[in-house]
């Protein structure tokens, strides 16, 4: 019967499910994703240096601390309004970045206004419906989704690479507009929508849907949990190739550790989706979180053979691949679908800002002790610990409450 009911829901869900990691691969994630493109050309133009030029850390933080917000407009609005409304301010934002004069205040102002905006197209909405749309197939269905930003990366990334060349950068952030207005926004429009079922209630003017799950000690040992396993998340993410330098990796071999890296985030999604969907979800987070514990280890131990280093790595990404795949996963199962955006905000604002300081903290370990090996100890303590918190919640609260969701005729 779960089986059928699994049927079920690809065959009704599957355009909401195609809107939704299109819309999340033209939207904010994109803009992040292909940060790095930018900086060289803005500064040989500005003749600032890299970090003056460098506006990611200023959208990825404004957007984690308005993720909740986000969150709570799309739990009571829905996906798809929420979703068109973000697509259509982030090309406009992209547009007013593309104009602005190469000064610090237009610069530092246009990036404000990009991640002030830009979470009403990032996680919220889109998980939201995926979710609505697949309440017994939640896991894969997200990682499916949230593999949209690379993919998309993937397809861009010549494209803007040769506009940046022949044109400018000012003309690569239009052609990151054109993305979303053009490809993202026609799309959710036309195939994004939430699931009858799964339309957030009608509430009291000043109810807070978030209310009941503050009260609820599994809403905490979660939050703790991703916090945890996002310190090295940032760490890794910031320091993984300076990590291989220190270890004397040849940069042909770094950059196809860092493939095997980005490749590996894609893979943890899905595989730690599809095991959490048939398998208990508290021994499979576990599992997924000592794995990547493992490969920390490994990275701690220094000069390796190439193999080693491979099999590293790709334990490292998996694990951290499967981390982001669970904030949208335990959202659903443990609170269900009223208050699941504003919760998914909330947790996706502890995961950046935890994000941001992983990848301080292991920069501080190296400029203190010479050696990434006590950051990459840390990271691997702090996979453990969120493993046993996941699997400790799961223990003490077993009831799913995805289950008041109807299966998907």
């Amino acid at each position: 019967m779960q089986a059928a009911d699994g049927q079920g829901e690809w065959r009704a869900g599957w355009r909401p499910l195609l809107a939704s990691t299109i819309g999340f691969g033209s939207g904010l994630g994109l803009v992040t994703y292909l940060g790095s493109l930018f900086i060289l050309p803005m500064q040989r133009e500005s003749g600032w240096s890299t970090s003056a030029v460098t506006i990611s850390p200023i959208i990825s933080l404004l957007v984690g601390l308005c993720s909740p917000v986000a969150g709570m407009l799309v739990d009571r609005w829905g996906s798809r309004r929420i979703s068109l409304i973000g697509l259509a301010l982030l090309g406009g934002g992209l547009g007013v970045l593309a104009m602005a004069p190469l000064r610090p205040p237009e610069l530092y102002g246009a990036a404000a206004l990009i991640g002030l905006v830009g979470a009403l197209s990032s996680t919220t909405p889109f998980l939201r419906c995926v979710a609505g749309w697949f309440p017994r197939r939640t896991g894969f269905a997200l990682g499916l989704a949230m593999n949209g930003v690379p993919v998309m990366a993937f397809l861009v990334t010549p494209m803007v690479s040769w506009i940046i060349y022949e044109q400018g950068w000012r003309a690569g952030y239009l052609a990151l507009a054109a993305v979303s207005l053009l490809i993202g926004w026609p799309l959710v429009y036309a195939l994004l929508k939430d699931r009858p079922a799964s339309m957030p209630p009608a509430r009291h003017r000043g109810e807070s849907p978030l209310r009941p799950a503050l009260r609820q000690p599994a809403f905490w040992l979660v939050t703790l949990a991703i916090a945890l396993a996002s310190i090295p998340l940032g760490g890794f993410l910031a320091s993984l190739q300076p990590m291989l330098a220190s270890n004397h990796v040849p940069i042909r071999e770094a950059t196809i550790l860092g493939m095997v890296y980005a490749m590996s985030i894609m893979l943890g999604r899905l595989l730690g989706g599809y095991c959490m969907d048939r398998f208990w979800d508290g021994a499979v987070a576990l599992v997924l979180m000592l794995l990547s514990a493992a490969g920390a280890v490994m990275l701690a131990g220094g000069d390796m053979p190439m193999p080693l280093l491979v099999a590293a790595v790709l334990l490292v990404g998996m694990g951290q691949g499967a981390e982001a795949d669970m904030i949208g996963y335990f959202a659903l199962r443990l609170f269900g679908l009223e208050a699941y955006s504003t919760i998914v905000g909330v947790w996706t604002m502890a995961a950046s800002l935890t994000i941001a300081l992983g990848g301080f903290w292991f920069a501080r370990i190296y400029d203190h002790a010479g050696s990434y090996a006590g950051a990459c100890l840390l990271g691997a303590t702090c996979f453990l610990l969120s493993g046993l918190i996941l699997l400790g919640t799961r223990l003490v609260y077993r009831h799913v409450q995805a289950g008041k969701v109807p299966a998907t005729a």
